[in-house]
């Protein structure tokens, strides 16, 4: 009986323990059920957070991409742009070059003349980039010499009342303003005449725009290379129809610019030129090149002997003028008309 005993209760132990391993068992296989179903949700999230950071990486390329594109469609158009000013204003130059040309074959001027410099500034900012357009350069030993070329047909007043050139012109004009300033009267039909004012206010001023330029070059110029001999200035009215009231230089303000009219205006300037006092010396070889690079015409020019005639005629500033046309009638333009009224034509 004892036997029998002893046997059920080892036999209710055996039976106990596999319960309580059965059921440590089937916890083990519920949290490893648990355990992988977390990995397998946490592998899920890795995943998804994945895929949407290679979309996202992916979208970002594509939106680079487009702006990449846009920036390269972009600069084209300004290239082309650019360059279509560039071919524009070369044809607009070409006379006035060639008669500068003619103008140091006669004088026998050793040099380098550069026609319509094109350039960033250093003052444009990223956000509004310009570019500056010079008509011409010109490169004499140790003096660089700008010259503003305006090929303006009809009367031309620069830094002249034109009162002072008949006083009819008092009641039919506007007293000047101070500074620089220039008044054009052009033809524009059998009935009417146009009177382009100029004034140093709005930078339309052919002198402050020759002294704006010029300082601007000088600065870019510094910018590459140091100190850089001091930049002139010069006003060409190079129209053969023209006729130009104006002083030999505009001394407006702390600085000088020379004003020639004319083959002979522009010969007499060039036998006269002094280069502004300067303690930088010749131009570096580097500067010339600098200038070569962003110039659309370079031509250098040889010293040839050649004889300097008098000047002829006494000197007169102003010259007689017939203001009665019978028939016209004129129209004053306060500011100046499409291409000259353009700020950025200017820049």
């Amino acid at each position: 009986m004892v036997d029998e005993i002893a046997v059920l209760c080892c036999a209710g132990r055996v039976e106990l323990f596999l319960g309580v391993l059965s059921g440590v068992a089937l916890l083990a296989v519920l949290v490893l059920a648990l355990v992988l179903r977390g990995s397998r949700r946490r592998i899920a999230a890795q995943q998804s957070a994945q895929e949407q950071q290679a979309q996202s990486h992916a979208d970002q390329l594509r939106g680079l991409a487009l702006q990449h594109a846009d920036a390269i469609s972009d600069e084209r158009s300004r290239t082309d742009a650019y360059e279509a000013v560039t071919h524009r204003a070369m044809g607009w130059d070409a006379a006035s070059r060639d008669m500068i040309l003619d103008v140091c074959e006669d004088l026998g001027i050793d040099g380098v003349l550069l026609t319509n410099i094109v350039f960033v500034p250093t003052d444009a900012k990223p956000f509004h980039r310009y570019a500056a357009q010079i008509d011409h350069v010109l490169v004499m030993g140790a003096s660089i010499l700008l010259v503003e070329s305006k090929r303006w047909n009809g009367v031309v007043f620069d830094g002249i009342n034109p009162a002072s050139a008949h006083p009819s012109f008092r009641r039919l004009l506007a007293t000047p303003p101070n500074g620089p300033f220039a008044l054009q009267i052009v033809p524009d039909s059998s009935e009417q005449l146009i009177v382009r004012a100029y004034p140093n206010q709005s930078s339309l001023a052919p002198a402050a725009q020759a002294r704006r330029q010029a300082a601007r070059l000088h600065h870019y110029l510094a910018a590459a290379h140091g100190s850089v001999p001091h930049v002139d200035t010069c006003v060409f009215y190079s129209h053969p129809d023209a006729e130009v009231f104006a002083r030999p230089q505009d001394t407006a303000g702390n600085v000088s610019t020379f004003i020639a009219a004319g083959y002979d205006g522009l010969r007499r300037v060039l036998r006269q030129y002094k280069p502004t006092p300067s303690s930088h010396g010749s131009p570096h070889p580097a500067v010339l090149d600098t200038l070569m690079a962003i110039a659309a015409d370079a031509i250098e020019l040889s010293a040839t002997p050649a004889g300097f005639e008098p000047d002829s005629g006494d000197g007169s500033i102003l010259e007689e003028h017939d203001d009665h046309v019978p028939g016209l009638t004129i129209r004053e333009i306060r500011g100046v008309p499409d291409w000259f009224s353009n700020p950025r034509h200017h820049e």
